[in-house]
Parts: C-alpha cells; sequence; structure tokens
C-alpha cells in the first residue's frame, strides 16, 4: 500500500512539474512556468489631497519670548519674498526678515515678538505666500493650538487643516512640535 501512494505522488509530481521541452537549466519541461499575477493596483490621491509646500512650520516654542522654526524639507532652497507669517492680526515679512530663501535642509527661527508672541493657552501659525490673508490658494502652512485663531477657516478651504480640530499642548513641555503630516493635529505633539 505505501509503494501504492508513493507512486502516485511521484506521478502526481511530475504531471505538475511538466515534461519535454528545454528549459534554461537544460531540464526538460513541456510548459513554462508562471507566477500568478496580482491584479494592478493604483493609489490615486484623494480629491482633497494638496501638495504641501517645501517650508513647513515645524515647531512653536512658547517659553521665553517664544520663536516659530520654519523647517526647508525640499531639495532646493526655498524663496520667502512674498511670504507672510500670521498669527491672529499680526503678520511678519519673512523675506525682509530671513533674506530670501532657507537652504534646503535648513531651517529657520522667527521671533514670536513680531506676532505678538505665543501662549501655550492658545494661537495659531499661519504662512501665506502673499498679503491677502483670506486667500486659501495663497496659505501654505498652518497650526492651531489651544483656543486656536482666527484663520482656520482659510486653512479648511485650503485643506490644509481639518475643521474644528487643534493640537493641544502637553504642559509638560513648553512647545509643541510636528512629527508626520503637518495638517493632521495628532502629528503635533
Amino acid at each position: 500500500m505505501r509503494r501504492v501512494v508513493v507512486a502516485i505522488m511521484v506521478v502526481l509530481l511530475v504531471g505538475a512539474c511538466g515534461s519535454g521541452g528545454d528549459d534554461t537549466n537544460g531540464n526538460d519541461s513541456a510548459a513554462a512556468v508562471t507566477q500568478p499575477t496580482n491584479p494592478p493596483t493604483t493609489v490615486t490621491n484623494p480629491p482633497d489631497t494638496v501638495e504641501l509646500a517645501p517650508v513647513q512650520i515645524s515647531v512653536v516654542e512658547f517659553s521665553g519670548d517664544g520663536y516659530i522654526r520654519l523647517l526647508n524639507v525640499g531639495a532646493e532652497a526655498a524663496d520667502l519674498i512674498g511670504h507672510w507669517m500670521v498669527q491672529q492680526d499680526s503678520a511678519v515679512d519673512l523675506g525682509a526678515l530671513i533674506g530670501a530663501s532657507i537652504p534646503a535642509g535648513g531651517s529657520f527661527d522667527v521671533p514670536a515678538t513680531g506676532l505678538g508672541g505665543v501662549a501655550a493657552a492658545g494661537g495659531e501659525i499661519a504662512v501665506f505666500g502673499g498679503s491677502d490673508y483670506g486667500d486659501a490658494s495663497a496659505l501654505v502652512g498652518f497650526v492651531q493650538w489651544g483656543t486656536g485663531g482666527s484663520h482656520e477657516a482659510v486653512a479648511v478651504e485650503a485643506g490644509l487643516w481639518p475643521a474644528g480640530m487643534s493640537v493641544e499642548p502637553d504642559p509638560a513641555y513648553s512647545s509643541i512640535e510636528l512629527f508626520g503630516d503637518p495638517a493632521n493635529p495628532e502629528s503635533w505633539s
């Protein structure tokens, strides 16, 4: 009985492998071995996805006079001529302050004093590529924390911030810092 089972298994294995023909190893095989193909997958961006600017707000420091760190995550120097950093009704001309650009991989700490300071209880930082602070197409970066600020609706329209969301600063730290997607409040801690 054992020989019959072994003989059947050998026949099944030989039949499955095929016979005849010459493969690249010099072995005879009648059929080419093909790998199963998976259906192609295409990953597309959702229609509300926006391209992020190379310069991102990466840190908002509350202690002392405070500062806002801008980080250039792009592969080239980022020109900031005509860009403005805004909090509530205060604005700073980034091109004049920084001196035109931030090199690739570089950063710049913008003193918060020019914006009236930043408080852990609540605020916002918005970066616009122009001086129309109501133009969603000009908004290139945004974060709000605590009680928030006055440009949330513009950030929501631009696709850079979810409506009604705010970062809650950890009382153990005197800053919020970006660790991931700048448009996701959960990426800030």
